[in-house]
């Protein structure tokens, strides 16, 4: 398997309901979890490590995490990272923040900047709510799949 086609089942696994994947072919064996702590495991064989180049090696130790976050609240809907970069809650040091704990949002309305690669890419909200966490500091980096905002939909 190449590791585009791994970092797609990823996202689309991230994605979904699911809460755990299965996947074996020969000597390739792919294992993703999700539990309550929005822990997510990723196991390479080792006919996938071997056929990596070292910035993919690199890769899927990022992509291979453990989050710190409280229990998932089914309540809630979490907005997660895309991919790896750095999070930035403003769109500079001397601009108050796009959201704050307790706002309420609107689908559309943007929430962050992910940094990666140099290039600042807006994150939006999914849904309308209100803020009810925001899980990572400013300027800090985040991992693909980490969850940034709880957000009590709207309703709720």
């Amino acid at each position: 398997m190449e590791f585009k086609e791994l970092e797609t089942i990823i996202k689309l696994f991230q994605n979904s309901n699911l809460d755990k994947l299965e996947w074996k072919k020969g000597d390739e064996q792919l294992t993703l979890n999700k539990d309550t702590k929005a822990k997510a495991a990723l196991n390479p064989s080792p006919a996938l490590l071997s056929s990596a180049t070292s910035a993919d090696k690199e890769d899927l130790a990022e992509i291979s995490y453990k989050q710190e976050s409280p229990a998932k609240d089914n309540d809630l809907h979490y907005i997660s990272a895309p991919f790896v970069g750095t999070f930035y809650r403003s769109p500079s040091p001397d601009v108050n923040p796009f959201v704050s704990i307790g706002d309420e949002i609107k689908k559309g309305q943007t929430l962050c900047i992910v940094e990666a690669m140099k290039l600042m890419n807006e994150i939006e909200a999914d849904i309308a709510g209100t803020i009810v966490d925001i899980m990572v500091e400013n300027a800090h980096p985040v991992e693909f799949g980490s969850n940034i905002f709880a957000i009590r939909p709207k309703g709720k």
